[in-house]
């Protein structure tokens, strides 16, 4: 390997180091980090740390939406939360697009981010029916 070769391959080598590093600190890329678990997701939010206590359970009921009340419904706009928390990997983001029964500016955000506006009128009449 001649030394032109070797310089350019420590060049490249250092400029793809330093495009990968994420602000968490020297040596931490984004794709060394992995997802959190179901029960320290729940910890980190506040929840009961019993096992009984899943996501899964609650995922399916929140006692802000008072309305008329749909599982298959309530899964799909929990979905829209879920994979715009999957989007960030900011807890903050899957906590407050859900909240008030998903009828807040942060879910209609995320319908944007996740390219799904064209179907924003019709989550916003289905979120007026759950949350009344």
């Amino acid at each position: 390997m001649t030394n032109t070769h070797s310089a350019l391959t420590i060049v490249v080598v250092a400029v793809v180091s330093c495009c990968c590093l994420s602000p968490l600190g020297i040596g931490v890329s984004a794709r060394n980090l992995e997802p959190m678990s179901t029960g320290a997701m729940v910890k980190l939010l506040g929840g009961a740390s019993s096992p009984q206590n899943s996501i899964t359970k609650r995922s399916i009921f929140d006692p802000s939406c008072k309305g008329f009340y749909n599982r298959e419904i309530f899964q799909k706009l929990n979905r829209v939360c879920d994979d715009c928390y999957n989007l960030y990997r900011d807890a903050s983001v899957g906590v407050k697009c859900k909240s008030d029964c998903f009828g807040n500016p942060v879910f209609e955000q995320c319908l944007y981010d996740l390219l799904r506006q064209n179907e924003a009128e019709d989550f916003s009449k289905i979120i007026r029916t759950l949350g009344k």
